[in-house]
C-alpha cells in the first residue's frame, strides 16, 4: 500500500473558445496561468521481487484557479478580446510501473510510469469583455473524460517497519502528468445577461508536474 501527499503545479495548452458570434467572430485562444494546488493519491500494489513493482493508483487534484488574456485569433483579428478566469480539479486512476535500481545503502533510486483515465472538471467559468456594456459573463462548467498517462522519478528510504515485519519505505517522487482535456459548459448563469451561447465553450489540455512524499508500506 502507498499513500501520497504533494504539490502539483497544472499547466494549460491550447486554451481556447468559439465566442458567439463565431464564424463572424475569430476562435480564441489564452494564455492562462493556474494556481498551484494539492495532489494526494492512494494505491495498492505488488512487488515481483526483481526490480519491478506495480499498483493501481487513485489520484485527487485539488481544485486550481486559472485565468488569462487572449493571446492570439484564428484567423487574425486586431483586438481587443475577452479574457477569461475559472477553476478546475481532476479525480485520475492509473495502472502505474515502476523499476527500482538497486543500489548499497539505505536509499533506492526508482522510474515509474503510467497509463490510465482522468475525470477532469470546469467550475464554472467567466469570460471578461473589454466592452463596458457587457463586462463579466459566466457559464456553467463541465466534466470531461479522458486518457491519461504519467511519468517520474524518485528515491524510496528504508524506515523501519510500520504495520509488519518489512521495512516501509518513505519516497520523494517528481511526476509529469497528461490528464488529457478540460472543456467547460456553454449555458450561461442566470443573471448573465444577453448575448448568446457559446459555439465552443473555453476549452484545454491540463498537465500537472508534481512534488511529493509518500509512505509504501507492505501488507
Amino acid at each position: 500500500m502507498r499513500i501520497e501527499l504533494g504539490a502539483a503545479q497544472p499547466s494549460a495548452g491550447d486554451a481556447s473558445w468559439l465566442p458567439p458570434g463565431y464564424p463572424a467572430d475569430p476562435q480564441v485562444f489564452f494564455d492562462l496561468d493556474l494556481d498551484s494546488a494539492a495532489m494526494g493519491s492512494i494505491a495498492i500494489g505488488h512487488n515481483y521481487g526483481n526490480g519491478w513493482r506495480a499498483e493501481a493508483a487513485l489520484n485527487l487534484f485539488g481544485s486550481a484557479d486559472f485565468s488569462g488574456p487572449w493571446s492570439y485569433t484564428a484567423p487574425a483579428t486586431p483586438g481587443p478580446h475577452a479574457d477569461v478566469e475559472g477553476a478546475v480539479s481532476s479525480v485520475a486512476l492509473f495502472a502505474n510501473g515502476y523499476y527500482d535500481f538497486a543500489m548499497a545503502g539505505k536509499a533506492t533510486p526508482f522510474l515509474t510510469a503510467g497509463l490510465g483515465v482522468a475525470r477532469n472538471r470546469m467550475d464554472d467559468w467567466t469570460r471578461i469583455n473589454p466592452d463596458s456594456g457587457r463586462t463579466r459573463r459566466s457559464f456553467e462548467g463541465d466534466t470531461d473524460t479522458s486518457l491519461a498517462w504519467t511519468v517520474g522519478a524518485g528515491v524510496a528510504w528504508d524506515v523501519g517497519p510500520v504495520l509488519g515485519s518489512a521495512p516501509a519505505k518513505l519516497e520523494l517522487t517528481w511526476r509529469y502528468f497528461d490528464l488529457g482535456s478540460v472543456t467547460g459548459g456553454t449555458t450561461p448563469l442566470p443573471g448573465s445577461g444577453a448575448g448568446g451561447n457559446p459555439v465552443e465553450a473555453l476549452n484545454f489540455d491540463l498537465t500537472d508536474q508534481v512534488i511529493s512524499i509518500g509512505l509504501r508500506i507492505p501488507l
